[in-house]
């Protein structure tokens, strides 16, 4: 199982509530697909962003295979319109 986190950002939303965060993560859900491998999802409200974390399922190997996790988060943000997903800036 592999961990990943994203913060999303929206001019829309500068200051994320919880509720914005529930519907972010109930978006994601809605979109998921068994083949995602997507085991949890969380969403949190925090200042100026929604951190969100998932877990996927994949392969015990030494490298995490990041190609087919990224297609798989790029595909359930895309409905997103009005948020952009980055990378957090602390590791």
């Amino acid at each position: 199982m592999y961990l990943v986190r994203l913060v999303l950002t929206s001019q829309d939303h500068p200051h994320p509530t919880p509720a914005d965060a529930a519907r972010v993560q109930d978006i994601l859900w809605a979109h998921a697909v068994p083949s995602d491998g997507v085991e949890h999802l969380r969403c949190i409200a925090a200042r100026d962003r929604v951190d969100l974390v998932v877990f996927l399922r994949g392969p015990e190997c030494p490298v995490p295979p990041f190609g087919p996790a990224l297609a798989v988060l790029c595909r359930l943000v895309a409905p997103l319109a009005a948020w952009q997903a980055a990378l957090p800036a602390d590791p």
